[in-house]
Parts: structure tokens; sequence; C-alpha cells
């Protein structure tokens, strides 16, 4: 609707001096036309099988709650205070009843009164002659063995999980929501852990499919021993995903949204990060000569499916929680046997990442309110 009221105000010249600023405004309404729509789709289909199946292999990365941590110290106090409460409790040994009506030895004796015809006696709470089964009771006690009893039913708690496990492993390859059912058997559990963990929201920079020009596999006999390659396992995630470019967007929101409006390296994290504030260099500024991350500068590659990356487009933004994937450190046994050293630089360990979460998706438009 827009779109035809700004097409007709350009057409009919009704405001000639604003022509400029109409036209900037239907070329939004027509980026809007497009991204509104995906917005909602990025969000459904996001966190992908990968993402998940990442956050299964190496556990959630995000923030919880974390129960409080009292100390030695705290614990001792607290034991020596019951023991005093005890001690006292034990030389005013009437104090605890003293509220309570004074009752004659002769209705203690005595036989207790029924109502209804059930006896509210001693016998009725621990199996007697009048109870018809109580606490006691041998097929409904409480820690007997029989069909009703608690230990049975501890017993039929552990077969119910032992089933359930033998479940999950007999579940077929297609309906596991791991790694593997996408790439295979693949050596990226053994090779690879998660790294810097970084809460923020990015504009997406660039869209980098999958390689048309993908070499075969080179064939490996069945004898031979298993090669803890880091870059040939990277190599595989190149081959099987494409890749999303964010770039950092700081302060994007002037403080509307404050969790995402500064970037945020999580507890969680693994590596090295440079100390905030974070600030977006300069054009003629050099980069520090650094392996730290930078939030505030640094982009990261994502690796998505091919089903998420077609539905995104440059210049949205996603709010979310991204993992860095690194590689882990190989024992000189787990290299495999010696091969002849090949002449050329070593490839470089690849940055990828992927999002454990995503918060929030924003079409390329969005501007934050003037102050």
């Amino acid at each position: 609707m827009w779109i035809f009221f700004l097409k007709f105000l350009l057409r009919s010249r009704v405001f000639p001096r604003s022509e400029a600023d109409f036209k900037a405004a239907l070329a939004v309404a027509q980026q809007a036309l497009v991204e509104l729509p995906l917005t909602g789709e990025i969000s459904c289909s996001t966190p992908d099988d990968f993402s998940r199946g990442c956050k299964e292999l190496w556990g959630s990365r995000a923030e919880t709650f974390k129960g409080l941590d009292f100390g030695e110290d705290w614990v001792a106090q607290m034991k020596a205070e019951e023991k005093i409460v005890e001690l006292s409790e034990e030389k005013q040994p009437g104090t605890a009843n003293a509220d309570l009506p004074d009752v004659n030895e002769s209705e203690q004796a005595s036989e207790p009164q029924q109502e209804g015809g059930v006896s509210w006696g001693h016998s009725a709470w621990n199996g007697g002659e009048d109870s018809g089964g109580g606490w006691g009771e041998p097929s409904i006690g409480w820690g007997n063995g029989g069909d009703e009893g608690w230990a049975n039913a501890l017993e039929l708690v552990h077969e119910e999980e032992a089933a359930a496990d033998a479940a999950m492993w007999e579940t077929p390859p297609e309906e596991r929501p791991f790694v593997m059912r996408l790439m295979g058997p693949t050596l990226l559990p053994l090779t690879h852990t998660t790294g810097v963990v970084e809460q923020s929201l990015r504009r997406i920079t660039d869209l980098i499919p999958i390689p048309t020009n993908i070499p075969p596999k080179p064939a490996v006999a069945q004898d031979e021993p298993i090669v803890m390659d880091p870059a040939g396992v990277e190599a595989e995630l190149e081959t099987q995903f494409p890749k999303v470019v964010l770039s950092p967007w700081l302060n994007w929101d002037g403080g509307e949204l404050p969790e995402f409006s500064e970037p945020r390296i999580l507890d969680t994290s693994q590596g090295a990060v440079v100390d905030p504030p974070y600030a977006t260099r300069n054009e003629g500024d050099a980069a520090p000569a650094t392996n730290a991350h930078d939030p505030g500068n640094d982009s990261i590659t994502v690796l998505v499916q091919q089903e998420v990356f077609d539905k995104l487009l440059k210049g949205m933004c996603l709010a979310g929680i991204w993992v860095q994937i690194i590689r882990q450190p190989i024992e000189p046994s787990e290299e495999g046997p010696a091969k002849k050293k090949r002449k050329g630089k070593k490839k470089a360990p690849a940055n990828f990442w992927y999002m454990e979460e995503v918060s929030g998706v924003f079409p390329s438009y969005w501007t934050t309110k003037s102050t």
C-alpha cells in the first residue's frame, strides 16, 4: 500500500521539492516488502541442525543460572549453630510441649475412640488388626520389595532409563539430531572444540556459497590408520556448508536493547580476547599485531545449512550467541605415521563459528531513534 502511495506522489509531483526524500522512502518500502517476511522465516529456521548438533556435541555455551557456593567456613558455622539449638532444647525438655493441653494417664491408657467405624489408634497406622494394611504392611510398605514398594519403584525407574538409552542408540542415523547425521563419519569431535563465545548483534556483509570445483576425496584403504588432521576436517566443513560473514555493529540501538547494544564475551568462552570497551577502528588505523579476537572490529564466518543460507540477504542483522570452532591440541602419537614434509606454507586454522542462539532478526534498513 505504501509503495503505491509513494509512487503516486512521485508520479503526480505533489511535493516537487521533496522528491529525493520520497524516492529514498520508496526504496525502503520496496526493501521491506522483501525482508520483512524473511525475518520471520529466518527466526523459525535458526539455529539449524548443524548448530544444534554442535551444541549437543560440546554442550551449551550460553550462560545459565549458577548455584550459590557457600564455602566451608559458612557450612561449619551453620552446623555449630544447629548443635547449639539442639543443646538448648535438651536443657528445656518441656518447652516444646508447653502449649499442648494436659492429658490424663487414664485417657492415654484407654482404647482409642472410633468414628464411622474407623479406628484412629496405633494399629491403623502401622498395619495392625484393624488397619487392613498400614504403613508397615508388607504389600505396600516403604522399604519392602513388593510390587508397590519404593524399592521396586526405583528398580522400574532404572529399567526405564536403561531402555531409553538403548532406544537412543538403536535410533536410525537419519533421526539423530547430531552433526554426524549431516556430515557422516567425521573426526570433528576429536579434532576441534569450542573457543570464543560472543553475544552480540552483527550485520551480514557477505554470503559465500559452497565451492563448485571441489576435488574428489582420495581413496582410503581399510587398513590405513586414522590420522587426526584438523585441516582436513575444516576442508570437509567448507565443502558441506555455506558460509555467512558477520561484521560487528556497535551502538546499533541507541540504548533501546542493552543486552545486545554492545558485544559481550560470556564466561564459557575460551581463548584470547581484547579487553573492553570495544570500539571500531578508523580506516587509517592499523590492526594490532595480536591473534586475540576483537569483537568491535573482527568479522566472523558462521557455517549454516543450505536451506538457511538461501533465506539470508546482505545487510540484514542477526542478534544471538556465536561460538567459535577451534582446533584441539593433537598429540604426536595421534598424528599417524610419519609422512614426507611437503613444500609450502602450512594452512592456518579456519575462522569457523556456529550459532547457538538467535534472539533477533532485523532488516537492513533498521535505524535507531534520533536523540
